[in-house]
């Protein structure tokens, strides 16, 4: 993202920011949670399979979360605001013909790919411009923004059944949120800047890359790198350039590269080794989240007992991810990552404990819901802990994109197994051995994916918000840069005046 930096962190602009991505995951994940409640009006009306009909809102998921990396690149191109207000667009347009098809399959197109892919937009538009306001205290900020999509559930699910009874169907209620959304993200694009950038709202924070003195671009600055601020990792001290500024660029100016965003992107080991720790734990987390309810019934439990787990799910989502990232701030992101996931792995091997009474599965499933909350609102704040603010958009869209396919295939990978040994026992083994594995892969060194490549430079990773002296240089150059704007202003003014007289 264009400036994690320290400067801005907790003022009245990165609240306005976080509050907007508040509602925009509201808007979108939360919308996303409650597809069972259509899942009920579509099997009664189109009298087609579960696996078929349920397909919709896992496609409708997969588009958003796998379209994170393409709207990170879109954003590089025309900025925040318009891809946030393009996603507002899609999103109310795909609600509103979803409202009026005649045939499931053109559900596949109007809210699968159309609500999917517009929420895709919007949703990465809040993550960048968020992760760009907030430096030091990132992870406690998403996770506050995140928790509009857990408590989305709460609200939306009575509201639901209230339009649905007094507006007479399901199509019906998809049009007034097709409205809903249309406002909602809208308003939310309104403040959609970087720092420095002039929203719609009138609110302005320092300079930064597309705000500059003159018009200019306006550097990022970042002392030179020095031991002190380097990761401990081999893979990033063997790359060239280590410990230096990049030849032909000032420390105080963001690194060009020889090779594209997306190839040094997918060549860093960090990243590599992130992508494959959160595809990993996407596979397990989602396991207990689609199959609990079924495996409560199974149980012996009445429905509306099993159908309340979600909400359980839902209230450990809420209450627990904001003190955890909140430790991750502190602590270290990867650390609290890495101690979700094995908690998680724990949880899902202690099922047969879990499943002796009702209340024991209500306390699974708070803990889980605590667990991949957690992890859900780091996995976007992490890569800004390896590369530059040039490069956050595609990295952390790579990241939500790899939390996608896990999420998608998991609950396939956990049906399968079912099939074939008719029982869940497998199933949690299954998802407990993925989370585990997660936690592993992140504790290996870096250096076993490989070694930084030639034109990474070493700038990057200390641009991040956890160096000290890199943010209060930044800060300094920032307020200074400010500082000669306005001292221009007041000449071009004066000689406007002499000129006058």
């Amino acid at each position: 993202v264009a400036s994690v930096n320290d400067s801005t962190d907790g003022s009245a602009g990165a609240w306005a920011r976080l509050v907007a991505y508040f509602f925009v995951s509201a808007a979108t994940i939360g919308l996303q949670q409650i597809y069972g409640l259509l899942l009920v009006d579509l099997l009664a009306e189109f009298q087609l399979g579960r696996g078929y009909t349920a397909a919709v809102g896992s496609l409708c998921l997969g588009c958003m979360e796998l379209g994170a990396a393409p709207a990170g690149e879109l954003i590089t191109h025309i900025g925040e605001r318009r891809v946030c207000a393009m996603g507002a667009l899609a999103a109310s347009a795909g609600l509103l013909a979803s409202a009026n098809t005649t045939r499931l399959w053109q559900l596949f197109l109007t809210y699968s790919m159309l609500v999917g892919g517009g929420h895709a937009l919007a949703l990465m538009a809040a993550v960048a411009v968020s992760n760009s306001w907030w430096g030091r205290r990132r992870s406690f900020a998403g996770a506050l923004a995140n928790s509009g999509a857990a408590m989305a559930p709460f609200v939306l699910s009575p509201v639901w059944s209230a339009m649905r009874k007094g507006l007479g169907g399901w199509r019906n209620v998809l049009s007034v949120l097709a409205l809903g959304e249309a406002l909602i993200l809208s308003a939310a694009a309104l403040v959609m800047t970087l720092p420095g950038e002039r929203s719609l709202c009138g609110a302005r924070g320092a300079p930064n890359a597309r705000a500059g003195v003159g018009g200019a671009p306006a550097p990022a600055p970042a002392p030179a790198p020095t031991a002190a601020d380097s990761p401990r990792d081999p893979a990033i001290a063997c790359a060239p350039g280590h410990g230096s500024a990049p030849s032909g660029h000032s420390a105080a100016h963001p690194p060009v590269y020889e090779e594209s965003p997306w190839r040094v992107i997918l060549a860093h080991p960090h990243l590599r080794r992130l992508y494959l720790a959160v595809a990993l734990f996407a596979v397990g987390e989602w396991i207990p989240v689609v199959h609990l309810v079924q495996f409560a019934l199974d149980l012996g439990l009445p429905p509306l007992d099993a159908d309340r787990l979600v909400l359980f799910l839902g209230l450990g989502n809420l209450g627990l991810r904001i003190p955890l990232n909140a430790l991750a701030d502190r602590v270290g992101r990867s650390r609290v990552f890495m101690g979700s996931a094995l908690a998680y792995a724990g949880l899902d091997l202690c099922m047969p404990l879990f499943q002796r009474s009702y209340a024991s599965l209500c306390v699974f499933a708070v803990l889980a819901g605590g667990c991949y909350g957690a992890v859900n609102s780091l996995l976007t704040t992490i890569p800004g802990d390896y590369v530059g603010p040039h490069l956050m958009r595609q990295a952390t869209g790579l990241s939500i994109a790899a939390l996608g396919v896990g999420m998608v295939s998991g609950p396939v990978i956990a049906g399968e197994v079912y099939d074939r040994t008719g029982s869940y026992d497998v199933v949690w083994v299954v998802a407990a051995l993925c989370m585990a594995a997660s936690a592993v892969t992140l504790a290996v060194p870096a250096s076993v994916f490989g070694c930084a490549p030639r034109s990474q430079r070493r700038a990057d990773a200390n641009w991040n918000g956890t160096a000290r002296t890199g943010t209060a240089a930044t800060a300094r150059s920032a307020s200074a840069a400010l500082t000669h704007e306005r001292a221009e202003v007041k000449i071009a003014d004066a000689t406007m005046t002499a000129a006058a007289t």
